[in-house]
Order: C-alpha cells, then sequence, then structure tokens
C-alpha cells in the first residue's frame, strides 16, 4: 500500500479489495492504523465483500460472497487445478 499510493505530494487514488473475514478486518485494521499511527489510506477508499449489496453479486456459496474466491465458479477452479 504504501508503495502503490507513493510518498511524494501527488498520490494516485487506490481503492483496497480486502475479504470480509475476520483477516480482512485485521487488514483494515492495520491500514488505518498505519506504520506510524498516520493512515496509508483513507477509510473511503477501503472496500470489504462484506458491505457490498449481497443482491448484486453472484456466488455458488449459499452464505453470499465473504472472500474474493467465493466469485469463483467452481468449474473455473477445478480447471486451473488441473
Amino acid at each position: 500500500m504504501y508503495l502503490a499510493r507513493g510518498r511524494d505530494f501527488d498520490r494516485p487514488t487506490v481503492i483496497v479489495l480486502l475479504d470480509g473475514d475476520r483477516s480482512g478486518d485485521d487488514a483494515r485494521k492495520k491500514l488505518l492504523r498505519g506504520p506510524h499511527g498516520k493512515p496509508l489510506i483513507d477509510d473511503v477508499f477501503v472496500l470489504q465483500f462484506n458491505q457490498l449489496p449481497a443482491h448484486q453479486l453472484t456466488s455458488p456459496r449459499p452464505q453470499g460472497v465473504v472472500a474474493i474466491e467465493d466469485l469463483i465458479p467452481l468449474q473455473i477452479g477445478v480447471a486451473a487445478v488441473k
């Protein structure tokens, strides 16, 4: 994140997409805390899957999308393994 945002006056906009589980929550906290207590990115640019409207996402997972792999159809996952 630090390298993607840069350290100069001009900082490109970056959006962080995180899983909607505990590890995503932890990653969000670390981004907002930053290495010296200063946030690496504004909270409005951090998006977790559990914040997205469930009716707009299609997933074979009955509980909905929590992690990025929940968006990948099983057939594609099987083909990738092969």
